[in-house]
């Protein structure tokens, strides 16, 4: 059997054949494989077919997908978040249209795994969107899964020690979705945007000292590139000024700031329709400065 089906080991397949109970060898095998199996003659073991989801690009956009479990109920990605509309008997059989291209998913893939592979990096992720509309074109992490075999384990720590074909739970994580990340500075337009709409920067030709770093709330604010002058606000976005994006934040306010914030959604999880959604890093307290 291990000959047969080498990503499972022997100790498995014992203590399965000597157990008293009736069970699965094996939840899903090729056609070779089962004609392997049948070949060895052995009259206790049969051949039940069951219907299955297949996924023809493997570990192709596999986070976003997702796949069923053994009882054919979603449990990943789109998979899981329609998986009432995909088994319910007046829905079922109806294609489901996703905003996804495949060829720009491949693309993302490619891209992320050259870029891995030149940095050593131990994983990757990136998203793409329709700037027009926010539909998601690709989106990829990397190292994926194959979700024809869901095999995993809760132990990531035991990688190198896994049969052949099995990988961590950890793979299952989508890391553009499922995991939450510090803006930087791109968040310094949203600071700038929210400015203007309020009409607390009216004039973009006004300059800010950044001449030196800023203190509030009892820490110093550097530029990590100090121009060592005053900025207007399209310098202080050219050369991403976190002095001048400071002194503008504190301009706009707390109430201001929490508002711009809660007005594009960044109290809540992201809206997609996939289950793996992080919660946001929400301050209960802004402290002594908005930014």
């Amino acid at each position: 059997m291990t000959a047969i089906f080498p990503d499972t080991p022997a100790e498995e397949f014992y203590a399965k054949l000597t157990s008293k109970k009736q069970g699965y060898l094996r939840r899903r095998a090729l056609p070779g494989e089962v004609r392997r199996v049948h070949d060895l003659g052995q009259i206790a073991i049969e051949f039940p077919r069951e219907a299955e989801r297949l996924y023809p690009q493997h570990d192709l956009a596999a986070h976003m997908i997702g796949f069923v479990n053994r009882d054919g109920n979603g449990a990943l990605g789109v998979e899981r978040m329609m998986d009432k509309q995909l088994s319910d008997p007046k829905t079922r059989g109806k294609p489901v249209a996703l905003s996804v291209d495949v060829r720009v998913q491949a693309a993302l893939e490619s891209e992320l795994a050259a870029g891995m592979a030149t940095t050593g990096a131990k994983g990757a992720a990136g998203v793409i969107l329709d700037a027009q509309t926010g539909e998601v074109l690709a989106m990829s992490t990397l190292p994926s899964f194959d979700p024809n075999k869901p095999l995993f384990v809760n132990d990531p720590k035991l990688g190198e020690l896994l049969p052949a074909g099995r990988v961590p739970i950890s793979r299952q994580i989508n890391s553009v979705t499922n995991q939450v990340y510090e803006l930087g500075s791109t968040f310094k337009p949203l600071t700038v945007a929210a400015a203007l709409d309020s009409g607390t920067v009216r004039d973009l030709a006004i300059r800010y000292d950044a001449t030196a770093p800023l203190e509030i709330g009892g820490f110093k604010i550097r530029d990590s590139h100090p121009a060592g002058r005053y900025l207007n606000v399209p310098e202080a976005l050219v050369h991403s000024s976190n002095i001048v994006t400071a002194r503008i934040a504190d301009n706009l306010g707390k109430p201001r700031m929490d508002q711009m914030l809660r007005n594009i959604g960044f109290h809540e999880r992201p809206a997609i329709e996939i289950g793996e959604r992080a919660e946001p890093i929400w301050p209960r307290n802004w402290g002594g400065s908005p930014i």
